[in-house]
């Protein structure tokens, strides 16, 4: 069977559901034979007879119902590919799906993020968690468009780019009354070591660079709580259960004290698919977060 011309099959709906050759002919503008030999043609190359000829019109045969049936919802997806498209990319539709722990959502993703939403809300937006290690891999095979990580991070790929974010500061933060009622001064390391701190996971990225930093300068710290989700140990220093390491952008404004001991400073990284590859929506997100006035 020879390959069967898309324009065959379309002509083919219009005669099933117009039932006369001359109005096909006339809504065309062609002529009555053309639309004829078209039909004739298509049959041909199928195999049998799709159309019984009356003298009121045409009517599908059996087998013309069951290849309607079939082909009529296929040529109405195609037809509406480039309405599909131009949705894509006016962003009236699309999904983006990004990665990132408690503390990259806080500092990096939530404020921009809130903005596009209200640009763009027929965009769905499904955020993931989870540590960083497997990031790459999955932006590189397209199951996430965006992950934002914590720098340094191992095996990019040919086809990711890795945009460096501005530097995070991160601080010791408590509340008066916790630093009072156990006479700790928040901005003496000796006092402050001695304390219950509220410890980000240690296996992430955020948690190794605390460690180290600890390690190089002789900071012994022998109790501390591991707390993996950002919001929670800011609502467990609340609490007054120990002095935390949080991020200082996100502490502004809240009822806590901030040390003023500097620690190290996270350095971000934005992981998404080349923009020739990436999705309109994701490249625009993209743009929010980079923006500065957002921030």
């Amino acid at each position: 069977m020879s390959e069967i011309n898309l324009e065959l099959l379309r002509l083919f709906c219009i005669v099933a559901e117009t039932g006369k050759i001359y109005k096909v002919a006339q809504s065309l503008y062609i002529s009555q034979p053309a639309v004829t030999q078209g039909i004739k043609k298509l049959e041909e190359q199928l195999g049998g007879t799709l159309f019984n000829r009356t003298p009121k019109g045409v009517v599908l045969t059996e087998q013309g119902k069951s290849l309607y049936s079939f082909v009529k919802s296929s040529i109405d997806t195609l037809e509406n590919v480039p309405k599909k498209f131009s949705q894509y990319i006016n962003l009236n539709e699309g999904k983006i799906v990004i990665k990132c722990g408690s503390v990259m959502g806080q500092a990096v993703l939530f404020e921009p993020l809130k903005q596009f939403m209200k640009d763009y809300p027929n965009i769905q937006i499904e955020v993931l968690s989870g540590l960083s290690s497997d990031s790459i891999d999955k932006v590189s095979n397209g199951k996430i468009d965006i992950a934002i990580v914590t720098l340094p991070i191992d095996n990019p790929k040919d086809n990711i780019d890795i945009i460096k974010y501005k530097p995070i500061e991160q601080v010791f933060f408590s509340t008066k009354e916790y630093l009072e009622s156990n006479n700790i001064d928040i901005n003496n390391i000796e006092e402050i070591q001695n304390s219950y701190l509220i410890m980000p996971n240690p296996n992430s990225n955020t948690g190794t660079s605390l460690l180290k930093y600890f390690e190089e300068n002789n900071i012994a710290i022998s109790n501390y709580h591991t707390v993996h989700n950002n919001s929670a140990r800011y609502q467990m220093v609340l609490n007054g259960m120990g002095i935390g390491i949080g991020i200082k952008s996100s502490l502004k404004g809240k009822n806590v004290v901030i040390s003023k001991i500097k620690l190290p400073v996270l350095n971000i990284g934005i992981i998404t698919q080349k923009k020739e590859i990436s999705s309109y929506a994701s490249q625009k997100l993209l743009e929010y977060i980079l923006k500065e006035d957002i921030k």
